[in-house]
């Protein structure tokens, strides 16, 4: 007959729990940071995809499309011959901005060509550029990068 008992006691429990709570702490900041820099990547993309659309229209049209930049709220880039506010870009999430605009961009009809130009997409975790140079190329990277300079 066995009297030994079986189970846990408080003192291991509480251990146990302590663990389980520091994890999954550590696990939901890092979960954030994470989200937030998909965030980030994502607009950053969408905005990419957005200047080519334009571009494409520049092109076929065999118009110019000239980029503005307005800083309200989270900013946005509209063209400038747009009157119906079909061609503007606002970054999809909230916590995503676009901060600056450097040079006066855009695209023209003839030869499939841009007046140059960079735009900063940045949030809490960084930055992401997209660049547009006079051959109407659109590339996007990272500030910090050697070859983003």
């Amino acid at each position: 007959m066995k009297t030994a008992e079986k189970g846990f006691s408080l003192m291991e429990l509480m251990i146990v729990m302590v663990i389980v709570a520091v994890l999954s702490g550590s696990a939901a900041f890092g979960w954030h940071t994470w989200q937030q820099q998909q965030h980030l990547r994502d607009s950053a993309q969408q905005l990419y995809l957005f200047l080519l659309r334009l571009r494409s229209d520049a092109h076929w049209r065999n118009t110019e499309h000239k980029l503005v930049w307005k800083a309200a709220e989270q900013g946005s880039i509209t063209s400038e011959a747009d009157r119906n506010a079909l061609w503007t870009f606002i970054p999809p999430w909230p916590d995503v901005y676009i901060r600056s605009m450097t040079g006066e961009p855009g695209f023209y009809g003839k030869r499939d060509t841009a007046w140059p130009g960079s735009i900063d997409v940045t949030s809490a975790v960084g930055r992401w550029r997209v660049i547009i140079s006079a051959q109407g190329r659109v590339r996007l990277c990272r500030p910090d990068r050697e070859a983003c300079q």
